[in-house]
């Protein structure tokens, strides 16, 4: 295989290019599966929580990120039902993968768990959880210890392991033979 840099479109909403490309996608939405990346906490943000829980806005008490994200692929459902044969529709709904990470998994499943999947039917949610790997202190890959009981700090490998989760898991296959043919990642918050 050799990389190639994708050729892409600035879309600006109102122009036509944009109502073109627009109308393509919405007859290839029944064919998407979301991705979530949620394997780190919020300690950069100082937040001690998951970033999933999050607050996206203070105007309604407990809307975090998960629950906007979860109402917006119900919405891309209502969206894509049009677009799918009238014998798949009864059945059809567009699945989400959330990778956690040690860090997250606990608390992500209880959120969804405290939340009744904020709507989402359960089974339509996989979770793939990635390892942790000793965290590093600077540039020169020194590694980082805990000061007092000398114990190595982990932190979630990164955003790329999940491609090999998605294949691993065998969540990839199982989309595929759902008719799902492309992938949205979301980078967590």
């Amino acid at each position: 295989y050799k990389p190639e840099i994708p050729i892409g479109v600035f879309l600006k909403p109102g122009e036509e290019s944009m109502s073109m490309y627009e109308d393509q996608g919405l007859k290839e939405l029944h064919k998407t599966g979301f991705v979530l990346i949620a394997g780190g906490l919020g300690e950069r943000l100082g937040y001690s929580g998951i970033k999933l829980d999050l607050p996206v806005t203070v105007m309604e008490d407990n809307y975090c990120y998960l629950k906007y994200y979860a109402q917006y692929i119900l919405a891309v459902k209502d969206r894509a039902l049009p677009f799918v044969p009238d014998e798949y529709r009864a059945g059809f709904y567009v699945p989400l993968c959330i990778m956690t990470s040690d860090d997250t998994h606990e608390r992500t499943v209880q959120l969804l768990s405290r939340n009744n999947y904020f709507g989402l039917n359960r089974h339509h949610v996989e979770i793939v959880k990635q390892e942790n790997v000793p965290a590093l202190v600077d540039n020169n890959a020194k590694i980082a210890f805990e000061p007092h009981t000398g114990k190595v700090i982990t932190k979630p490998h990164g955003h790329g392991d999940i491609h090999n989760l998605l294949y691993d898991s065998g969540v990839a296959k199982k989309w595929l033979s759902m008719g799902k043919e492309w992938m949205v990642f979301i980078q967590d918050t």
